[in-house]
């Protein structure tokens, strides 16, 4: 359903994207702001509902749905995570609409993880097919659903507290299960390719990979990298993003940056502090050419599927496996660790846990054990 929320009320407007629901909202906002965004008594109240009288008796899906989203957009800085959640609950509507939401339980959830595992996500173009899903991604999916219930139910009170209790007692599929692909671990990237891909990207593009091989920096970090954030005083700088992958969590990311990286950063020096370093706009400058594409002006920061695309389309030209940016950092990760230990690969990655670093980073380095096994015998 389409919804809009006036003066603490929520308006259902009826099927999303449907005529009537984009009429209905013109005719409410337009009387809305006529009346000095107040609502109006011609208003029927019958319609909507005060967000702190809502019940659980007439809550569906779908507006549990709705109401996650927006929570999501305004807590998680994560832009791909909002793009994840969002996707699965457009699934999750197509499936199961109109059920009230206290009537989803882990039975409800086993079957619509089925479903993803047979048939995927739905594509928005009836043309395309359907790609089949892993069995960690219909787990990260089955999170966020389990993540919706859990604010229902214990922050705006819209479903009942056994119904949340129920869907997150549903253990995660295992490998055990077989059930779903496998996806492989991600590798890192060798240098001599990241080197390879380079010469055939836009000066830009190339200064970014060679950043993120240089600091270990993910993918949306470099995007999203200001001048502003960047504390400049020592001999190594402390580059300290305002959005990052943990700063809905309340954590703080430090990512270092010595001198080789600060060569590259000073190029875009001229650029006013709270502006993004890498711009759209100065890329197509730099090649001769105004900042329009397709009769609009570009925006003012590059988005990590854009940042993806670049390097593939650079890796085909350069006749190589395409390979994702995400690799870098785990590359980086484990030139850390064989100059200066678990500890320090830790740190520069920004992890709590070395753990974490040590099962999906830096790699064992098995050098020392070959040294030893050849004089050995």
């Amino acid at each position: 359903y389409a919804v809009v929320r006036l003066n603490g009320r929520d308006f259902i407007l009826g099927v999303y994207g449907s005529p009537e629901s984009q009429q209905k909202y013109e005719k409410l906002v337009g009387e809305w702001l006529s009346n000095g965004r107040q609502i109006p008594a011609s208003f029927d109240l019958a319609d909507s509902q005060p967000i702190s009288q809502q019940s659980t008796e007439c809550v569906s899906v779908t507006e549990v749905c709705i109401d996650y989203v927006r929570h999501s957009q305004a807590n998680l800085h994560s832009a791909s995570d909002v793009d994840n959640i969002k996707r699965v609950l457009r699934e999750l509507r197509l499936t199961v609409s109109d059920l009230p939401a206290e009537e989803f339980t882990d039975k409800e959830l086993i079957a619509f993880r089925k479903r993803l595992l047979r048939h995927g996500i739905t594509p928005k173009n009836p043309k395309a097919k359907a790609k089949t899903l892993s069995r960690y991604v219909v787990n990260k999916y089955c999170g966020h659903i389990v993540r919706m219930f859990r604010h229902a139910a214990k922050e705006t009170n819209k479903v009942p507290v056994a119904n949340y209790q129920a869907i997150a007692a549903v253990s995660p599929l295992s490998k055990r299960d077989l059930l779903g692909r496998e996806t492989h671990p991600i590798r890192p990237v060798e240098e001599s390719v990241i080197e390879a891909t380079c010469r055939h990207l836009a000066p830009m593009f190339a200064d970014m990979v060679r950043l993120q091989l240089l600091t270990g920096m993910r993918p949306g970090e470099v995007c999203s990298m200001k001048y502003a954030d960047i504390r400049r005083s020592g001999s190594t700088w402390l580059f300290m993003p305002t959005n990052h992958k943990t700063a809905h969590l309340g954590e703080d990311r430090l990512i270092y940056v010595g001198k080789e990286a600060q060569a590259i950063l000073i190029k875009y020096d001229y650029r006013p502090p709270e502006d993004f370093c890498f711009s759209p706009a100065d890329r197509l400058r730099q090649g001769g050419r105004e900042p329009v594409i397709g009769g609009r002006e570009v925006g003012d920061r590059y988005h990590t599927r854009t940042y993806r695309q670049a390097i593939w389309r650079a890796c085909d030209k350069a006749g190589i496996d395409r390979w994702a940016p995400n690799r870098i950092r785990k590359t980086n990760a484990n030139n850390v660790r064989r100059v200066g230990g678990l500890e320090a690969a830790q740190v520069v990655l920004g992890h709590k846990s070395r753990t974490t670093t040590e099962k999906f980073y830096a790699d064992i380095d098995t050098s020392k054990a070959i040294e030893v096994m050849e004089k050995i015998g």
